[in-house]
């Protein structure tokens, strides 16, 4: 399958390049080796039939969800049924979510938050930030049980991607599928980042928009419901300024994955 693709066509289709699938795949065969993890790498299908190597479930995936197609052209694509294609697909995302997803998402040293912080101390003279948080709709159908709690305020089906990224849009810390309808406060007080922050941040700081509750280590913007002096209104322009790297970090992700703008499952 891959050797259809020239090297500028690989990542177009696939979003990553060929180099970073052979990288993706050597670490899956590595770690399944390493931990006895079996029916990964390769294994007899169902009935005897051979199943498809790492390599090409692995594009398989990867075409999943850089493309919005069905599983039923995504399986034809691939050679195999649909169920089987579907299968596949879902067992390579639970397996890299539970496996991959704390070595890459990961966050930084305390080398790494001290050179975040210069750069945005010397860039807009903000100092302390080491991330920017945010919430993200991820568009669904419509689930088959308590739909309603899932109809967000946008008068749409989702599930909210809580995330924090640094300065390079790198996602430092994620945690997902909370209903739509939820506040992204409650959130976020739910979520294993509010417990940990404090420990996380050290003597630095992330910045989230007015949804968030203002902490020693979490800073939120100003609120507009009086006058605002012009430190305040410079604050909170600069505050906007680095936040809004996250919502990039949002938009970049769901370009390159354009699965993510909208998941056609009831089951969530």
């Amino acid at each position: 399958m891959a050797s259809n693709f020239r090297l500028d066509e690989f990542k177009i289709f696939f979003r990553v390049s060929r180099t970073s699938v052979e990288y993706l795949e050597r670490w899956i065969v590595q770690m399944c080796l390493e931990e006895g993890i079996s029916g990964i790498v390769g294994r007899e299908g169902t009935g005897g039939s051979q199943q498809k190597s790492l390599h090409d479930r692995l594009l398989m995936m990867l075409w999943f969800m850089a493309s919005k197609d069905k599983f039923s052209a995504i399986a034809d694509r691939f050679g195999m049924s649909e169920s089987t294609a579907n299968m596949a697909i879902r067992n390579l995302l639970v397996f890299l979510n539970e496996n991959l997803r704390d070595t890459i998402i990961c966050w930084p040293s305390d080398a790494g938050k001290i050179e975040i912080q210069g750069k945005y101390e010397e860039l807009r003279n903000f100092p302390g930030v080491v991330g920017m948080i945010d919430g993200s709709h991820i568009p669904i159908r419509m689930p088959s049980v308590r739909g309603v709690d899932y109809y967000n305020r946008k008068d749409y089906y989702s599930i909210v991607l809580q995330a924090v990224c640094r300065e390079d849009l790198r996602f430092i810390d994620v945690y997902c599928g909370w209903p739509g309808k939820v506040h992204d406060a409650r959130i976020f007080r739910h979520s294993p980042l509010f417990q940990q922050g404090p420990g996380l941040c050290g003597n630095g700081h992330i910045l989230g928009d007015s949804a968030y509750p203002n902490m020693e280590w979490i800073l939120t913007p100003f609120r507009d419901n009086r006058p605002l002096t012009a430190a305040e209104k410079l604050y909170n322009k600069t505050h906007s300024g680095i936040r809004s790297t996250v919502e990039r970090a949002f938009a970049l992700l769901k370009d390159r994955f354009p699965r993510l703008q909208h998941l056609d499952q009831r089951q969530v």
